[in-house]
């Protein structure tokens, strides 16, 4: 139970587990910020698997379930099975659905939930099959349920009114940390080094699934490569494997010899370097929420290619290439961007973590006081 005067705050936890790509980077990056705008708060995240914190101090504290059998559930099942009975010894004054869904709590508890983006409608076969069914199932609930709905574009916001008709409070755009910014040279060249790449590339950052439409931006590669509109390139990925990938893991196979490099995962402080290094980012998308990795690019000084989705336009600014998430517009798009000037600088006004961690507390001191 929570001590007199004091303001508890439940967080899910599913965010934090594995490594940090883009909904985990946006959820910490903004639990750091508000650690320090909500001195009075205490933060209890909730799990069923082991995480890394975003933040170590007594006033944060992690909750993994002790059930015997909560490692083997699906993660949405162990949310609404599990977490909120979890959550309800703890005296809770407010709880965030940091992944949109919300787990059964008391009424008293105040709940706001951040909506990313509607795959499940809009892109449903990019989905592993449980997450894309408990939000067929939860997801227009559980906004509605919720005393307070944040998203993270307007265009996010838009759709979710449209479908819905459920009007987001606040539009919390993600940002970049303020070392994506131009890289050295020095610095360029160590990472590069250290990650056995030479210029020139072009540069891919995805998680592979099939929504990030890689095998396409592949075939647009070695097209390219055949019509030597890029002698001497070579095409760097840069992210985690996902799920439903057999195409691209054969695409990658099959084109590794002619200049594919997949680095993995690759860690936060080594992207800058590659961004800089890269003559263009490619990302042809066939949806997002918003688009982090475009945003990084542009702060590093990258000329982008991206799809024309309105929310990837929110991220990649006015002077992005986009084009059609298919083989000639691909194509055609990096074409275009190898003809312009290479920006090298960072734009001067880009979203930033403070303020989204400002609107987030003003948010939840007035739920808490209306």
């Amino acid at each position: 139970m929570k001590a007199p005067g004091r303001l508890v705050i439940g967080i899910d936890g599913r965010a934090f587990q594995g490594p940090r790509t883009g909904v985990g980077r946006y959820v910490a990056s903004l639990c750091e910020r508000l650690d320090r705008l909500l001195p009075e708060a205490h933060f209890i995240v909730y799990s069923h698997l082991p995480l890394v914190m975003p933040q170590v101090s007594d006033r944060w504290r992690l909750r993994v379930d002790g059930f015997f059998l909560s490692k083997r559930f699906k993660a949405i099942v162990w949310l609404k099975w599990r977490c909120g009975a979890m959550a309800r010894k703890d005296g809770l004054d407010l709880f965030w659905g940091s992944g949109t869904l919300l787990p059964r709590l008391p009424k008293r508890v105040r709940t706001f939930v951040t909506a990313y983006d509607l795959n499940f409608r809009l892109v449903p076969d990019s989905m592993v099959g449980t997450h894309r069914i408990a939000h067929q199932l939860f997801y227009a609930s559980d906004l509605r349920r919720a005393d307070r709905v944040t998203t993270i574009s307007q265009g996010t916001a838009d759709r979710i009114f449209e479908a819905f008709a459920r009007k987001t409070d606040a539009v919390i755009l993600p940002a970049v940390s303020d070392h994506f910014r131009p890289a050295s040279d020095s610095e360029c060249g160590e990472v590069l080094r250290r990650c056995g790449i030479s210029a020139p590339y072009l540069l891919a950052v995805a998680t592979w699934e099939p929504r990030k439409n890689l095998a396409l931006l592949i075939k647009a590669f070695l097209k390219l490569k055949e019509q030597d509109a890029l002698p001497g390139f070579k095409l760097v990925l840069v992210g985690g494997k996902g799920w439903k990938d057999d195409q691209l893991r054969a695409s990658i196979s099959e084109a590794q010899e002619a200049h594919l490099i997949p680095l993995g995962f690759v860690p936060d402080g080594d992207l800058p370097a590659l961004y800089t290094s890269a003559e263009a980012f490619v990302f042809p998308s066939l949806y997002e929420g918003y688009g982090m990795p475009p945003l990084e690019a542009r702060a590093c000084g990258t000329r982008v290619v991206c799809s024309d989705v309105p929310e990837i336009r929110e991220a990649a600014g006015p002077d992005a290439v986009y084009v059609q998430p298919n083989l000639e517009g691909i194509m055609e798009g990096i074409v275009v961007a190898m003809r312009r000037h290479k920006p090298g600088d960072r734009p001067a006004a880009l979203p930033t973590w403070e303020t989204g961690a400002g609107q987030m507390r003003d948010i939840i001191r007035g739920l808490l006081s209306a």
